[in-house]
């Protein structure tokens, strides 16, 4: 040993182990249940939302199978429209608002319930009115597409 050069006493470095991946930290498993627990929570969120406009969609469903049954029957088509629309209104609305409205007071409902008011425009005449005239079917289906596609969410309760 030479008592000039100090460094020569020292020991060689030595390098830890490296670190391992598993077991991870706490804070790691913490984390990960979060997540975990919030996917599941978005999950859920998304089911009920999708189960909760399960009317819409089977109503834009038998729309579209209204349009191709009644194709040639214009009144037909009007009235089963109609009737698809009170019952979508039902499933949508409280039954007490919705359940005895008739001719113009359903038709300003319809109206009313849409952003849009997809019927201010419609001048068909509702199957239970005293004179029924030459109903305009294709402008009632699309005024009913209209009011669908503006309904969102589920069940209103009042």
């Amino acid at each position: 040993m030479n008592p000039q050069d100090p460094l020569a006493a020292l020991h060689p470095l030595r390098t830890p182990p490296p670190v391992e991946a598993w077991p991870p930290a706490p804070g790691w498993w913490l984390l990960t249940a979060l997540l975990l627990a919030a996917f599941l929570a978005l999950g859920l969120l998304v089911l009920r939302a999708w189960r909760r406009r399960a009317w819409l969609r089977a109503a834009r469903r038998d729309l579209a199978a209204l349009r191709a049954r009644h194709a040639g029957d214009p009144a037909a088509l009007t009235a089963a429209t109609n009737a698809l629309l009170k019952r979508a209104a039902l499933a949508r609305y409280p039954r007490r608002e919705t359940a005895a409205l008739t001719g113009s007071d359903w038709l300003a409902f319809l109206n009313a319930t849409a952003p849009e008011q997809p019927f201010a425009a419609v001048a068909a005449t509702l199957p239970y009115e005293p004179a029924p005239a030459a109903p305009d079917a294709a402008a009632f289906c699309a005024a009913a597409e209209r009011w669908l596609r503006a309904q969102r969410g589920g069940r209103r309760s009042a």
